[in-house]
């Protein structure tokens, strides 16, 4: 069993345990996970494109790709399912990550 979960799954070629947690099917590819960033009113929007109950998700802001920890900025996503962000930088990176309750 535990070499399954360890497996790739479905989504994207990651392990199954993964999309378990995410709150996908690991057996359907057309499941994935993904977060949707827009630009809007002078901020950064960052939403998943997937909320699932019992879960708790982050937004976690870098203003540059090595997600330092003494640089990054971590949110809990609110229940409008939705962080905003001041647009005052040029580069803006974001990575959501997800946990159980």
């Amino acid at each position: 069993m535990q070499d399954y979960l360890r497996g790739p799954s479905q989504n994207a070629g990651i392990p199954v345990w993964q999309s378990y947690v995410a709150g996908l099917d690991p057996n359907d590819p057309a499941q994935t996970f993904k977060a949707v960033i827009e630009c809007r009113d002078g901020c950064f929007v960052v939403r998943p494109s997937l909320v699932v109950p019992d879960r708790i998700y982050w937004v976690i802001a870098s203003p540059d790709l090595s997600f330092d920890p003494n640089r990054i900025v971590v949110y809990p996503l609110p229940a409008s399912g939705k962080v905003e962000f001041p647009a005052d930088r040029v580069n803006m990176f974001f990575k959501v990550k997800v946990g159980f309750e």
